[in-house]
């Protein structure tokens, strides 16, 4: 259950007068709180205190085309049954979504970029990978405006796709909700590798359904916080059939006030047999006022599955940072090494063009 004060704070109240221009009527909007299922580490309502003015979205989408082709118009969006209230209202200032159609071998630049100070921005993108059709996308979230960045991004893989995709958010100041959803075809694949700063509020939502035999997902991430920055990933894995794999492994540094959460959960539905399931999250405080927060979670409903989950949380290795000072090395050069190091484990299983992408030798 959700409580909140009957009375709207200055942004729902601005929110909803924005929703009804579009036309839509929202009764109430009641935006997140820690005290509102599913954002535990997470005060959207908080972080949004001020006055806000609606604006279109800027979503620049960039491609380079190989083999195949790539489509892009506008179409409605439609809401499910069971929306939220931040759904409902997504879509009502969203308005419409791009929808992409991907045949071939596509390589693929979304950016979604924030809004003006005070301002709000929704858009939302559905890419429909054809069966057998290969996409690269390189997903990203910029801006440093005291803004609200609302996004939705849904992808759809056919039999026998494949996803590689990069995240990236280079924000200052931004509150970002960035929900993405996978809905995976018969031997469909996706990796998806990200190494993110935060923002004062930076939280990003996803959800991977399996919904026929076969398919495979990869989930690796970096999460490097400083200052004051807030990053939340929530990343819910959904195995509605049998002989699906999933893979998970994130890690994060946290210094002087940073605040980083991680939420998965890896459901396995009744006869969901022979699901393969890892999910595993490391965390590394680097100042006393650093906060990190882990919450891995299985939900089993199946016999015959190989699931783990884990999670762990320290400092630097004492002795590794003694025996690099022992060979000459200043302790700031060492402490800067040793955490380098230790945010380039998600990577080293990354396709060669994305570990290009972040710096690494491929």
């Amino acid at each position: 259950m959700t409580a909140h004060p009957s009375t709207p704070t200055t942004a729902e109240a601005d929110l909803l007068a924005a929703a009804s221009k579009t036309g839509v009527a929202l009764p109430t909007l009641s935006l997140p709180t820690r005290r509102t299922p599913g954002w535990k580490y997470a005060d959207l309502r908080k972080a949004l205190s001020g006055h806000l003015q609606a604006v279109p979205a800027t979503i620049e989408i960039q491609g380079i085309e190989t083999q195949g082709q790539a489509t892009v118009e506008p179409q409605a969006i439609a809401l499910e049954p069971e929306a939220t209230d931040l759904a409902r209202l997504h879509a009502a200032l969203a308005q419409v979504e791009q929808r992409i159609e991907i045949e071939g071998e596509q390589e693929l630049s979304l950016t979604f970029a924030a809004p003006d100070d005070q301002q709000v921005a929704c858009g939302q993108v559905r890419v429909r990978i054809a069966p057998g059709a290969n996409l690269r996308i390189r997903e990203r979230y910029q801006g440093d405006s005291d803004s609200f960045l609302a996004t939705q991004v849904i992808y759809e893989l056919g039999e026998g796709a494949r996803l590689e995709r990069v995240i990236d958010d280079r924000l200052d100041g931004v509150v970002l909700w960035a929900r993405v959803q996978f809905a995976l075809g018969a031997k469909a694949a996706t990796e998806s590798f990200g190494r993110m700063t935060g923002s004062r509020l930076a939280r990003h939502d996803w959800r991977v359904d399996h919904r026929a035999a076969g398919s495979f997902a990869r989930f690796h991430g970096a999460l490097d916080l400083a200052g004051s920055q807030h990053a939340n990933i929530r990343l819910q894995v959904h195995h509605h059939v049998a002989g699906c794999e999933t893979q998970e492994l994130f890690k994060t540094t946290a210094n002087d006030r940073g605040h980083a959460a991680f939420e998965g959960c890896v459901h396995v539905a009744p006869g969901a047999v022979q699901t393969v399931a890892e999910q595993a999250h490391h965390g590394l405080l680097l100042s006393e006022n650093a906060e990190i927060n882990a919450l891995p979670e299985l939900e089993i409903f199946a016999d015959d599955v190989i699931c783990a989950h884990g999670a762990t949380c320290g400092a630097l290795d004492e002795q590794a940072l003694f025996y690099a000072q022992a060979r000459g090395i200043p302790e700031a050069e060492a402490r800067t090494m040793l955490t380098a190091a230790f945010l380039s484990e998600p990577f080293d299983e990354a396709p060669p063009w994305i570990r290009q992408h972040f710096g690494f030798e491929a």
